[in-house]
């Protein structure tokens, strides 16, 4: 942590100057990912050394070579940019990992003294900070989707004028049906089209079908470690959970992504059968630097986290013999979209799955779904007596963090849950 606070101060000063600090930035991620190869983290499972060097090396490929790179956001179907060996530079992930190197703060002012509103999504401010300073490169497309945030299309709009590039909008009807499904298969071989024609490539569908393969591949070895998971005394951090959205989103399909399941089922074999511990589900993104969280969470010998819900989203097989259509059925059905009802009986049952002893919920700043429908989720948890916290909070910007409130609820709930069944 002192390291990262040294690299921070060092960033920050060097931010009037975007094409130098950007270049730090670059140093930096490669330093790391050095490190992780060759001086890995013994506290580390070999799995969890994997992860942080996948979501380095993606954001790496992609910023240095923008001419063949997508900014995408977290809902785009990546299958379809690895199909074309183009790389995908995650709009959200590198958000987090400027939060998480404590750079986050020099984005955020530039963002809001450029206009964006103090309330937006932080991750969003991030990039938008990065966007205003001309810090990011100018990648060759752009693409995102309508699917559960109110600030993407806004967000991604917004860079694209910036950036004076066209904007690729996949859009996801609400209700789902047959009719919709088709609707969306279009827009697929519509964007492949499009892509064809920027990046001077011929698509194969062999490719994607090859892609779709080892998807489906890798959702089998994930469902093992689900069903382990839920059984095992396991190490899970926070912070390894939210590096572990780079795996399951913009990843899958990627051979990284099924030798990281892989590698992640012989670890927790290693593990021996949960007996005493708590076990913690945690529903959105979490405070994956805060102290509080670190010393209540990761370092509580009494308490297994469990993981967060995005890392457990793409868990339905795809059709490999027609994937535009076996895509868009992913899109659809994903488990942001449509009424809430549908997220929340899969929050339950995969909380049943797991053994879960406890939920917390955090509403995420700047997030309306995050926000509108935790009530109603924590009354459909109290159904099965499930200890259920909502907490408020912000993995992007710390200093939206009530560093006491945070303490005072985190340790109250930590408290009631040892008192269960004792």
């Amino acid at each position: 942590m002192k390291i990262k606070k040294i690299y921070s101060k060092i960033f920050s000063k060097q931010y009037s100057n975007p094409k130098k600090a950007f270049q730090t930035m670059i140093y930096a991620f490669q330093l790391n990912k050095y490190l992780l190869t060759y001086f890995p983290n013994n506290k580390n499972q070999n799995s969890m050394n994997d992860i942080y060097k996948y979501s380095l090396n993606s954001s790496l490929k992609a910023l240095k070579n923008p001419l063949n790179s997508a900014l995408i956001n977290v809902f785009f179907p990546c299958e379809i940019l690895h199909a074309f060996n183009i790389n995908p530079l995650f709009m959200e992930g590198i958000a987090a990992s400027m939060a998480g190197a404590y750079t986050e703060k020099v984005f955020i002012e530039t963002a809001e003294k450029n206009g964006i509103p103090e309330s937006y999504c932080s991750f969003h401010k991030i990039f938008l900070g990065g966007i205003e300073n001309n810090f990011f490169p100018k990648t060759k497309f752009i693409g995102t989707t309508t699917l559960a945030c109110d600030a993407n299309v806004n967000t991604f709009r917004y860079i694209s004028s910036k950036m004076n590039n066209s904007l690729y909008l996949l859009d996801i009807p609400y209700e789902i049906s047959e009719e919709n499904i088709t609707y969306i298969e279009l827009q697929i071989k519509e964007l492949i089209t499009e892509l064809e024609k920027l990046f001077n490539k011929k698509f194969n569908e062999n490719k994607l079908k090859e892609i779709i393969k080892q998807e489906n591949e890798t959702i089998t070895l994930q469902k093992q470690y689900i069903s382990k998971l839920a059984i095992k005394d396991f190490p899970i951090t926070s912070g390894s959970e939210m590096a572990k959205i780079f795996i399951n989103t913009i990843g899958m399909g990627t051979k990284e992504a099924k030798e990281f399941y892989i590698k992640l089922n012989k670890d927790i074999d290693n593990y021996p059968i949960s007996k005493n511990k708590k076990r913690i589900f945690w529903i959105n993104l979490i405070p994956f630097n805060d102290e509080i969280i670190e010393k209540n969470i990761d370092m509580n010998s009494n308490i297994q986290l469990l993981g967060i819900d995005i890392n457990f989203m793409n868990t339905e097989y795809i059709d490999e013999e027609n994937p535009y259509r076996g895509l868009a059925k992913k899109l659809l059905y994903n488990k942001l979209n449509g009424n809430y009802s549908r997220r929340i009986e899969w929050l339950k049952d995969l909380s049943i799955q797991l053994k879960a002893n406890g939920i917390i919920n955090m509403c995420q700043w700047g997030c309306k779904q995050s926000l509108g429908g935790a009530l109603i989720t924590k009354k459909e948890f109290e159904k099965l007596n499930i200890p259920f916290l909502i907490l408020d909070g912000d993995s992007g910007d710390y200093s939206n963090n009530s560093k006491g409130q945070l303490k005072t609820r985190v340790e109250a709930f930590l408290e009631i849950l040892m008192k269960e069944n004792l």
